[in-house]
């Protein structure tokens, strides 16, 4: 039986990683909450989002663990809202708005109306994004 594994799925785990890196390191901008939407059902995404969370915690000089509790509650929302509201962009937008406000707040970095709506720009352009769902088989 060959397993699959989704190009998508690692090229928005990768993208996450360099938002982060170019969102917080370079710009401080709390963009890296748009790719992780997209991994939100995989088994693996909670992983992902821990490493994610203690890389921000790191660059921002805040206590370790707490943005990686945050973005964990931020993905259980999404899952039972993108269940509920099934995909409504909208409301998952405004969702990463008000998380990126709180990881914002909670971590002492500067926010603005700029930043919520380059996030909600960015939540409806990646909802949007056709996207390429090829599968790679795996032999083993």
């Amino acid at each position: 039986m060959p397993k699959t594994q989704n190009k998508n799925n690692i090229a928005w785990a990768i993208l996450s990683l360099i938002f982060l890196l170019l969102g917080e390191g370079v710009f401080s901008l709390g963009i890296y909450l748009v790719p992780l939407m997209k991994i939100v059902y995989k088994d693996w995404s909670f992983f992902v989002v821990l490493g994610i969370g203690l890389l921000a915690s790191l660059m921002t000089g805040s206590s370790i663990g707490l943005i990686s509790i945050l973005l964990i509650v931020y993905l259980l929302l999404i899952r039972i809202l993108s269940g509920v509201f099934r995909d409504n962009l909208l409301i998952l937008g405004f969702l990463a708005v008000v998380f990126n406000f709180v990881i914002d707040k909670v971590t002492g970095s500067w926010w603005n109306i700029l930043e919520s709506v380059l996030v909600f720009v960015l939540v409806l352009t990646m909802g949007m994004a056709a996207g390429f769902d090829h599968d790679l088989r795996l032999r083993g």
